[in-house]
């Protein structure tokens, strides 16, 4: 999401290190997923001159992915963007401090506030004071149509608060119930769309805490 007055770039739930750990047990996952992710990230900061990148939570996915090869990556990754690195700090960043310094971040606290809005990881952790950007349930909504269904991430957005999609491309969507007045924004290529076919169901498996 793209905050322009604070010449900001706002994301969440990188999970940096997934493959990393699934590896120490056994389980293969693509390779080149944190690539990927850092690639999309470093586009979009220097297509728009950002001052600024804020991470609502869930940079990394655990302390076991935090291997030597990720910290490298991520530390030639960082000595490339030369904008400010924030992260309000989510349930999976287990000993992100590790990595604080060789990275260039700031870890915030659990909530935090710039102008007129709040920032936390979690829906549960915002006051509900002023207006909250949040991550932590990775939403998602399926689109039917006859025998085909089509997945999709999705900003959800109400009166009170904003809910970002998972910008890690295997973190499964869930945890949402559209409710009156919400609007569902959908991630559909390089396209966002705000979906509003009564066809939609919504994707509740909650997702793993």
């Amino acid at each position: 999401m793209w905050w322009a007055r604070a010449s900001t770039y706002i994301v969440a739930d990188l999970h940096l290190g997934r493959a990393e750990l699934m590896g120490t047990r056994g389980i293969a996952m693509p390779a080149a997923m944190t690539g990927r992710v850092l690639e999309s990230l470093a586009d979009e900061l220097k297509r728009r001159a950002a001052r600024r990148l804020l991470v609502l939570g869930d940079l990394l996915h655990g302390p076991a992915g935090i291997t030597p090869d990720l910290i490298e990556r991520v530390a030639a990754w960082r000595r490339d963007i030369a904008c400010e690195l924030l992260v309000v700090p989510g349930n999976h960043d287990r000993a992100i401090e590790r990595v604080e310094q060789e990275w260039g971040m700031t870890i915030t606290g659990a909530v935090w506030r710039d102008g007129p809005f709040e920032f936390a990881h979690a829906p549960d952790d915002l006051s509900g004071g002023v207006f909250g950007w949040c991550g932590h349930v990775h939403p998602a909504i399926t689109i039917k149509h006859g025998p085909d269904a089509l997945k999709l991430r999705v900003f959800h957005v109400d009166e009170s608060r904003g809910i970002l999609p998972a910008m890690c491309p295997l973190a499964s969507g869930g945890g949402i119930r559209k409710h009156t007045g919400a609007r569902v924004f959908a991630i559909a290529g390089d396209h966002v769309l705000e979906v509003r076919s009564p066809e939609i169901r919504e994707v509740t498996r909650r997702t793993r805490s």
